[in-house]
């Protein structure tokens, strides 16, 4: 998204990939924004749900978190839930770490 730019919500979707013992990935409204203000494709998604850089973690209750380390200093995070039919992706977070540190004040 480009600064300036207008706001468009776009739908969410369904896309048919197998992931995780399931046929079907739901990428609700929110997902879709979150990954078009972050600039994080549909494959990147599907590759942290695929193969997580950590094991997958609780979120909130009936929620998972799962973490990909893109490259050293970019981190993708997915929030999803595990439906009986599907994976609904709830959220998308995008991470990018600073090279340097802050110097600390004395």
């Amino acid at each position: 998204m480009k600064p300036g730019e207008p706001f468009r919500r776009e739908p969410g979707k369904v896309l048919r990939v197998s992931v995780l013992g399931y046929e079907k990935v739901e990428l609700l409204r929110h997902a879709i924004d979150q990954m078009r203000i972050r600039e994080v494709s549909e494959g990147e998604v599907i590759r942290t749900l695929r193969n997580p850089s950590f094991p997958v973690q609780e979120s909130r209750e009936g929620r998972k978190l799962a973490c990909w380390n893109k490259t050293v200093r970019s981190q993708i995070k997915v929030v999803y839930e595990e439906l009986p039919d599907r994976i609904r992706v709830i959220t998308v977070i995008a991470k990018v770490r600073r090279l340097v540190e802050r110097r600390r004040r004395k």
